[in-house]
């Protein structure tokens, strides 16, 4: 019973404070603003437009400390990289140590062999391939087929390499006299124009369209 006696007490003190304020507003006091919420917003937004309208501006020495930052930054992370690569070459290297330090005399000695039988024919590989180059031109040079086909024809091989030749030439001199004959009929062929040579990838272009 007392709970319900200060709720009535309340509601009483709400309600006389409420008809308090509506008889001074019909005597003319000002009643008490409800418009802060509003008002509240309405500064927020000019606040928020004004942040928006402020835009960063940066010094020439601002600009400069942050150029040396990142290139600081890249310097540090390509020095970590290349720490790591070391890393593992030393680790790589150790572990061949004690590989080889379980080997016998004569199984080093074989080792050693084979090692250096691979690199000689690393080597020559090498030189095999830039001789195959040089004949390809050679024999490009003796077709009369320009030298941007050295790629397309060359082969594993001198052998296989004359073989390509052979086998394309006739294609080769088919797509060239057709180009010349449209030329004489007044047309200028796709990938040329008139007074240059027939560009050798326009042709193969044109042929395998």
């Amino acid at each position: 019973m007392k709970k319900n006696n200060a709720t009535e007490r309340d509601i009483s003190k709400d309600f006389e404070g409420q008809k308090l304020t509506f008889d001074l507003f019909r005597f003319g006091e000002n009643p008490p603003s409800q418009d802060n919420g509003a008002d509240g917003q309405e500064g927020q937004v000019e606040d928020g437009t004004k942040k928006e309208a402020e835009v960063k501006t940066y010094t020439e020495e601002e600009v400069q400390k942050k150029i040396q930052s990142e290139s600081d930054k890249r310097v540090t992370e390509a020095l970590k990289t290349a720490k790591e690569n070391w890393k593992k070459e030393l680790e790589e290297e150790e572990k061949e140590k004690q590989r080889l330090a379980k080997l016998s005399e004569k199984e080093r000695v074989n080792e050693d062999l084979q090692k250096k039988e691979k690199e000689i024919a690393e080597l020559n590989a090498k030189l095999n391939l830039v001789n195959l180059e040089r004949d390809t031109e050679d024999r490009l040079a003796e077709e009369n087929i320009p030298r941007e086909f050295k790629t397309f024809l060359m082969g594993s091989d001198a052998e296989s390499t004359n073989e390509n030749i052979k086998a394309f030439k006739p294609i080769f001199e088919d797509l060239v006299q057709k180009q010349v004959e449209e030329r004489l009929k007044g047309k200028t062929p796709s990938g040329a124009s008139k007074g240059d040579k027939p560009d050798a990838w326009s042709i193969l272009r044109d042929k395998y369209k």
